[in-house]
Order: C-alpha cells, then sequence, then structure tokens
C-alpha cells in the first residue's frame, strides 16, 4: 500500500505544473519512501507493465561485515 501511495505521489508530482523543485519528487533507494521489496511485488500485480528494481551497482559490496560478491570488480 505504501508502494501505490508512493507511485501515486510520483504521478502527481509529474502531472503538477507548479514551482516546486525536482528535489520534491524525486525518492532515491537511500530513503524511507523508496519501497521495499514487497512493495515493489505488490505494486508489478497492479501495473500493466514491468517494474525494473534496480540495485546499486555496489551492493556486492554490501554490508561490508559480510559482502556476498567481488567489489573489486566494481571499483
Amino acid at each position: 500500500m505504501k508502494a501505490l501511495i508512493a507511485f501515486s505521489f510520483l504521478v502527481t508530482c509529474g502531472l503538477a505544473t507548479t514551482s516546486k523543485s525536482d528535489q520534491d519528487c524525486l525518492c532515491t533507494s537511500d530513503q524511507s519512501c523508496w519501497p521495499d521489496a514487497p512493495e515493489f511485488s505488490q505494486l508489478q500485480i497492479q501495473v500493466s507493465q514491468p517494474l525494473v528494481y534496480p540495485l546499486p551497482a555496489a551492493s556486492a559490496c554490501y554490508p561490508t561485515s559480510d559482502p556476498s560478491g567481488n567489489c573489486t570488480a566494481v571499483i
């Protein structure tokens, strides 16, 4: 549900013609407004086109205490 609300907010911001800055309508993966995996899955069911769930390029390096991949390939 939170993903649907976030999606609605992003669409509304995109359609609005106010003088808001672009940052007001931007949500990145490091912010709380970014949907988690279950929210993306729920939204995927509700839309007609496939969603892209982006992963950071360096995701194999995190968490640093237990990296899951080869971090040297990222650098």
